[in-house]
């Protein structure tokens, strides 16, 4: 299992701690992994997902174990879209964003607006996790994907299942946010995926946080400027692709 996906799973059982029967949503499908983790552990948990590719869908039916009876209720369409159309309907716990697949952005997914219909979607201490591939120490994307998503809530945190807080490489980060603090102290207590049953989840602190972001040239993504190519474009280049 990828590291962010165990990061992820630790913040599910963050959550079903205190609310058993929570409802989740997930912008990207991709192998269905964690939703069908949450299916079988969570029975009462209300799991939903995006996924704009049919047939990605349709592979995971008829060759990854998707069991055609599940639970999880998928919309093949423009996360986007649906996103809008559940602006106004019941609130969710957990929404993930797992559309970024390595450094292909969806651009439109990474606007403030998005994050404002996502905060809206969200239960006052509901919360949103994301997956970014990007160099805390020298990128662009990740820098000005969290600024972005600042603006829109008042607590967010970089986390990953290493600390990789000052490294030169492209990592896999979680940036998690909510409307509500997180209670980290909390989290050490549920049963994690790491050794022992510990979390993985670990959190850059808030000032060096604070201190890195200062440091960089982030700028805000909206529905008019979302750079998302340029901003990875520098990855591309280092890969020699």
């Amino acid at each position: 299992m990828y590291g962010y996906i165990k990061v992820y799973a630790d913040m599910v059982e963050y959550v079903a701690q205190r609310t058993p029967d929570y409802r989740a949503f997930f912008v990207g499908g991709g192998g269905y992994t964690l939703p069908r983790h949450m299916e079988v552990r969570h029975p009462r948990a209300t799991i939903e997902v995006t996924e704009i590719d049919p047939g990605v869908t349709e592979t995971n039916f008829e060759q990854m174990g998707l069991d055609p009876n599940t639970r999880i209720v998928t919309y093949n369409a423009d996360a986007r879209e649906i996103v809008e159309q559940k602006q106004g309907g019941p609130r969710y716990d957990l929404v993930f964003g797992d559309a970024f697949n390595d450094l292909q952005i969806p651009y439109h997914l990474t606007t403030r607006e998005f994050d404002q219909r996502i905060r809206d979607m969200l239960k006052d201490d509901g919360i949103y996790l994301a997956l970014v591939i990007d160099k805390l120490q020298g990128g662009l994307f990740i820098p000005s994907y969290v600024r972005t998503v600042q603006s829109v809530f008042p607590y967010v945190y970089i986390t990953a299942d290493g600390t990789y807080w000052n490294s030169p490489f492209p990592n896999t980060y979680v940036v998690a946010a909510s409307a509500t603090p997180i209670d980290f102290d909390r989290l050490k207590t549920i049963r994690g995926q790491g050794a022992n049953g510990q979390t993985v989840v670990n959190v850059m602190p808030q000032a060096e946080m604070e201190a890195w972001l200062q440091s960089t040239q982030a700028v805000l993504l909206t529905d008019d400027y979302a750079p998302a190519d340029n901003l990875v474009a520098p990855l591309f280049v280092e890969r020699g692709f």
